[in-house]
């Protein structure tokens, strides 16, 4: 398994691979340990929930690794009292974006309530080559979330006529 990978694996708390990592094959003699595109599958143990990046795992171009998840027991979440007005619809998928992830949130009840204090936020980051488009916070406000921001990638294609 990749090192930097079974590092995490074996320091995580809440975490479970969803089986063995793909790695795609090279076709190069290049000195890269990881091929671009190889990629690994976690999810988050019972009680626990994601608070940090994908569950989906990705090597970049670059060789580098795509933000790790962090999985948080459910008891260990911000429970604040409403800051007036009516509380939003809360589930785990609040937490993701396509090619980004949350990175910084307040405010949000127990999972087990389904709901999100009047006030609450979450923060987006993407990964690297996506540029945030929108907003980087949504925030919770009469029992509804502001819009939430999409990652855009760097690398545009260009059309040739």
């Amino acid at each position: 398994m990749f090192p930097y990978l079974e590092t995490f694996i074996s320091s995580a708390t809440g975490l479970k691979s969803n089986g063995p990592p793909h790695l795609l094959p090279t076709y190069d003699d290049s000195n890269l340990l990881v091929p671009s595109g190889s990629y690994a599958v976690f999810s988050c143990m019972s009680g626990y929930t994601n608070m940090g990046g994908s569950l989906n795992v990705t090597c970049s171009p670059t060789g580098a690794w795509s933000p790790l998840p962090n999985c948080v027991s459910v008891t260990q979440m911000t429970t604040v009292p409403p800051i007036g007005g009516s509380a939003c619809p809360y589930s785990s998928s609040i937490l993701t974006i396509p090619n980004g992830y949350a990175s910084n949130l307040n405010g949000l009840m127990v999972s087990t309530a389904n709901q999100a204090a009047s006030g609450s936020f979450v923060d987006y980051q993407c990964i690297p080559h996506y540029t945030l488009s929108g907003n980087s916070r949504i925030t919770c406000a009469s029992g509804a979330w502001s819009a939430q921001p999409m990652c855009i990638s760097r690398f545009k294609k260009r059309i040739r006529f």
